[in-house]
């Protein structure tokens, strides 16, 4: 149960780059097939690690009202 941080360690170099590599090929897929409504494309932004955290817009956009259903008689 114990966590070590090893990103730092160059004996794990290889592994880490590695990661990031599939990271960063998975966030692409994510940027092609992300849609546009549901705010699902700003993720592609916000989880871009090669984005400064200054660019990114974290706080989230309020939905839209929905317009309410006429009751039916």
């Amino acid at each position: 149960m114990e966590l070590k941080q090893l990103s730092g360690d160059p004996k794990h170099a290889t592994a880490l780059n590695q990661m990031r590599e599939h990271y960063d090929q998975e966030l692409a897929k994510w940027k092609q097939y992300a849609v546009d409504y549901n705010d699902y494309q700003r993720f592609g932004t916000l989880f871009d690690r090669n984005v400064p955290i200054s660019q990114k817009n974290i706080k989230p956009k309020k939905p839209k009202k929905r317009k309410k259903a006429k009751p039916t008689t």
